[in-house]
């Protein structure tokens, strides 16, 4: 109750400036270039062209530029889910590129199956790192960021968070170790700044940036900032308290008079 009262739900009583400063002192942005060890395969079609799938229904979706063919009934030609498909001039058929995605080829499981680079491949993938870094020397970003979709896994990859990673020890907890990794370089570097990570993916080129303003607030990326609210709450409250503690007198004739945890009984009354 007094933790409510005093910064709201979900921290709304706290002014916005108390946020960015906390925001700024905790927090580091990024992007990056993964020069991935592994790649996927794509489910293709029976003339081995890559399918591309609407993302709401799952289902191939088709270029309106393209033709319909018909049967000899003079029926549209369609597919398993009875939708109508569409063709180049050539015949082939013509998929929506660009508000579909592929689908990577899955195992048993249902999970995408990851196919690693040979070591000779990964040799010459390497081998473009140092390009890279040259060219996005200086804070070049814009050099940077053209390169980031030559080395996209997928298909859509850029799409997640466009605007770059967020990361801190707050949210520390929720990383792998490539991202721990990569928290404790960009700790080091300044904005601008492009270094190489290894990771169990691959390598992470990755450049540091400024922080963009209210990134905090942003739904898209509420997964970075999960703990947000409630670390700075806890530091508010805190560094109210700390005024306090040179006020605490400890009672040493009652240390070891109390009732020890370990003979309380189990509360089953909840």
């Amino acid at each position: 109750m007094i933790i409510s009262e005093l910064y709201g739900e979900d921290a709304s009583l706290i002014a916005g400036n108390v946020k960015d400063e906390h925001y700024k002192a905790n927090y580091y942005r990024f992007k990056q270039i993964l020069i991935s060890n592994f790649y996927y395969e794509y489910v293709t079609d029976k003339q081995g062209d890559v399918i591309y799938y609407d993302s709401e229904s799952g289902k191939p979706i088709y270029d309106t530029n393209g033709e319909y063919h018909y049967t000899e009934e003079g029926e549209r030609i369609v597919d398993e889910y009875g939708v109508a498909i569409r063709y180049d001039e050539d015949g082939n058929i013509l998929y929506d590129k660009e508000n579909g995605k592929p689908a990577p080829t899955k195992d048993e499981d249902g999970k995408a199956i990851e196919h690693k680079y040979s070591e000779e491949e990964m040799t010459e993938r390497i081998g473009k790192i140092e390009g890279i870094l040259a060219a996005a020397a200086n804070k070049n970003y814009a050099a940077f960021e053209a390169e980031i979709p030559n080395w996209q896994v997928y298909v859509g990859a850029g799409e997640y968070c466009p605007d770059g990673y967020y990361l801190s020890d707050i949210e520390v907890s929720a990383y792998d170790k490539s991202m721990r990794d990569i928290l404790a370089e960009l700790k080091t570097m300044a904005v601008g700044e492009v270094r190489v990570v290894e990771g169990d993916s691959g390598y992470h080129v990755i450049m540091r940036y400024e922080l963009d303003a209210g990134k905090y607030e942003n739904s898209e990326y509420a997964e970075w900032f999960s703990e947000f609210n409630d670390s700075l709450i806890d530091k508010l409250f805190y560094d109210k308290c700390a005024k306090y503690f040179d006020k605490i007198e400890l009672n040493e004739e009652n240390i070891g008079k109390a009732r020890s945890i370990k003979n309380v009984g189990v509360n089953y009354d909840y």
